[in-house]
């Protein structure tokens, strides 16, 4: 049916402009109040899980929702949904990197330096965890992380066939900002809002109810 893709709040990592990876921030109060507010245009759907990676900003931000949402589906995290493992990258500011991660994208067959994982590794471990939900015919919520929202919008690009590595390149942070949303189905076309946003923008970007 559909995939809620969410990613989660910011921390100070992010605020630092940092390459978070596989590194374990907890959320800052910013992160903490932009899932509320995404929360709210979400309360009603009829989820029984949000799926969430082991990583606690992940697993806050799934508690954040499931506290809003009225069906209280139970936080499921999943080691398979943490991030691509960027070795020596993680820490690092963004700026200073992104040419260097971009090689990666270029070769996605090899290892980035202190990394255990190549950037097929990290497509083969994720993907068989999320294109289920995608294909599903209920509804699931995802409490994911930047470069794997990336992988969901350059698999859109490639409509479910493969990864697009140009879609990669071209945006190398992606279309959502922590706290924002990418809506997907199975016919892999993707819809985003970022919060805050009004109930009615809200409803015109995902195309739910406005919750009453």
């Amino acid at each position: 049916m559909t995939l809620i893709a969410i990613r989660h709040g910011a921390t100070k990592l992010n605020g630092e402009k940092r390459v978070r990876a596989t590194l374990d921030p907890p959320m800052d109060p910013v992160g903490k109040q932009q899932i509320a507010e995404t929360a709210q245009h979400f309360k009603d759907v009829p989820a029984d899980v949000i799926h969430t990676s082991d990583l606690q900003r992940s697993i806050q931000s799934g508690a954040i929702l499931r506290k809003a949402m009225t069906s209280k589906p139970r936080v499921k995290p999943n080691p398979a949904l943490r991030p691509w493992d960027m070795g020596h990258f993680a820490g690092q500011k963004v700026a200073k990197v992104r040419k260097q991660i971009d090689h990666f994208y270029e070769h996605p067959d090899q290892v980035p330096p202190g990394s255990k994982e190549s950037y097929n590794q990290f497509l083969r471990r994720y993907l068989p965890a999320v294109m289920p939900m995608i294909h599903d015919s209920k509804p699931h919520v995802l409490v994911s992380h930047n470069r794997n929202m990336h992988a969901l919008e350059a698999l859109a690009a490639g409509k479910g066939k493969h990864v697009d590595a140009q879609t990669l390149l071209d945006h190398p942070e992606g279309n959502t900002k922590p706290g924002g949303v990418m809506i997907l189905d199975h016919t892999y076309t993707p819809k985003f809002y970022n919060p805050p946003a009004s109930k009615k923008e809200a409803t015109r970007d995902v195309g739910l109810k406005t919750p009453t």
